[in-house]
């Protein structure tokens, strides 16, 4: 099977699976440094949201290999095709190499941020107790045919609401102040050479779109993906195009929420939910999610060497938010995707320009006629479980 990075299912990879290939899986999926993603006919074994191996069974003889990707040579170990036994042997060596790459002093070391971090930290605090209702699924979501959002975590509960199903929570994370405002490929940057900035601009200007914004395909306009950047701005409009095409973004997060606790539970995952959960048994509508952490708790950092010294209130981060929602929603208005929905974004959100936050502040947004929770969670890292966050909004 050809890879297809918009499953989320490996069933045939697992049966093919050797008995020590499952027990060092087991092992792994105990250890807080690491997440197991389960993708399509692929496991994928990451550090911080950094990928350190892939495993996958060799389509000629069927053998089951571990590959272990390239920058591992820059610290003199094996970066190719190796056996578990192997990985086994060098994982703490692997680890040490992760770390020093894309935690501390290496050039690649804003790849694993403070947002990477603290959503390692909340999938292993909430995945390895008791105490929350919440399993959370995977980290970096995202359908990238149809480029229909791409979300920081999945979580769902582990109990059914009264209606019988699994709520599922689509989340972006934001740590302090330093990724709310986010950027624009069509305008210079300050340390950009001419050069670079034209041949940027021309690989923008080449986008081709249809007479809706969209690309042939059904996907949205890249365009102005391209100028949110990743700040506050873009992520509500990223949600909003997930809500504008439910028959085909939420039908597929379904899907793979379902193969994706079957692979777990056949890898031997303990999960308190039932194996066998199917389409039925899930809301029927997501809830959004936009958490911001005043900054990583010391308790995350475990021992990488990746420090924060913006020790932020939850007042701060309010004040933050509020000023890039409104400096930024309205100066997009008119273009090829806000034509149809931003302003309905600007009437939902800008009523609260005057009205303060509360920790958990709701924007009720219309999208298509049907009205959804966007969820502001203020949480301050010095709290007491304050991994647990998504309990504020039963």
């Amino acid at each position: 099977m050809g890879k297809n990075n918009d499953l989320r299912d490996c069933s045939t990879l697992i049966e093919a699976l050797g008995k020590e290939d499952k027990e060092f899986l087991s092992v792994l999926s105990k250890d807080p440094r690491v997440f197991i993603g389960i993708r399509d006919d692929r496991i994928i074994i990451y550090h911080y949201c950094a990928k350190m191996y892939e495993i996958s069974k060799d389509s000629n003889d069927n053998r089951i290999t571990w590959k272990v990707v390239d920058w591992m040579k820059r610290y003199n170990l094996k970066d190719d095709v190796v056996n578990v036994n192997y990985i086994k042997k060098n994982h703490e060596k692997y680890l040490k190499a992760a770390e020093k790459e894309y935690c501390n002093d290496s050039p690649c070391s804003s790849k694993a941020h403070k947002e990477q971090i603290c959503q390692q930290w909340i999938v292993d605090k909430n995945n390895h107790t008791s105490k929350s209702n919440y399993y959370y699924l995977d980290m970096e979501y995202n359908t990238q045919s149809c480029r229909l959002g791409r979300f920081d975590l999945i979580a769902i509960s582990k109990k059914k609401n009264k209606k019988g199903k699994h709520e599922v929570y689509l989340i972006e994370l934001k740590v302090g102040t330093g990724s709310l405002l986010g950027g624009n490929w069509t305008i210079k940057k300050p340390k950009e050479s001419e050069e670079k900035y034209k041949r940027r601009c021309a690989k923008y200007d080449k986008i081709k779109l249809n007479e809706k914004g969209l690309y042939d395909d059904g996907a949205p306009d890249y365009k102005d993906v391209a100028k949110y950047g990743a700040g506050i701005v873009s992520h509500i409009v990223d949600f909003l195009r997930f809500l504008m095409h439910m028959d085909i973004s939420y039908a597929k997060l379904k899907e793979n929420i379902c193969r994706i606790i079957k692979c777990q539970k056949d890898l031997g995952y303990s999960i308190d939910i039932d194996a066998e959960i199917c389409l039925e048994d899930i809301a029927d509508k997501p809830h959004i999610a936009i958490v911001c952490f005043t900054h990583v708790p010391d308790d995350a950092y475990k021992g990488n060497n990746l420090k924060t010294n913006d020790h932020l209130k939850t007042e701060d981060l309010k004040t933050e938010i509020k000023n890039c929602l409104y400096k930024g929603l309205p100066k997009y208005s008119g273009r090829n995707l806000e034509e149809t929905i931003h302003p309905a974004v600007i009437e939902g959100f800008m009523k609260y320009k005057k009205e303060p936050f509360d920790d958990v502040t709701c924007i009720i947004q219309e999208v298509n006629g049907e009205p959804y929770n966007y969820n502001f969670l203020f949480v301050d890292a010095e709290e007491k479980n304050c991994w647990n966050y998504l309990e504020y909004l039963e």
